[in-house]
């Protein structure tokens, strides 16, 4: 399960264990790679570990997954909202 693998994941940062970490977000992010969270999750974990070019993929797919969610939200709400009505004649 990706969160039981992410929150393993997450203890190991804080016990300022990153590269420990960084297999149980790997497997994370592979069971949930449209997940914007895991990648995040997982650019933490290098970046914390001193692996920059690799942290800088995961946030750059955590940005993009991120924008893809927010544009289907808006296209969601704006399929909900009433179609706009013309001007009224008086």
């Amino acid at each position: 399960m990706p969160t039981s693998l992410a929150g393993l994941g997450k203890a190991y940062i804080r016990k300022a264990e990153p590269e420990e970490a960084i297999p149980f977000l790997k497997q994370a992010v592979e069971r949930q790679s449209d997940s914007a969270n895991m990648h995040y999750q997982l650019g933490q974990a290098y970046l914390k570990a001193g692996r920059r070019d690799e942290a800088q993929k995961e946030m750059a797919e955590a940005q993009k997954l991120q924008g893809r969610a927010r544009q289907k939200q808006e296209e969601k709400l704006a399929g909900q909202l009433p179609a706009p009505q013309g001007p009224t004649e008086q």
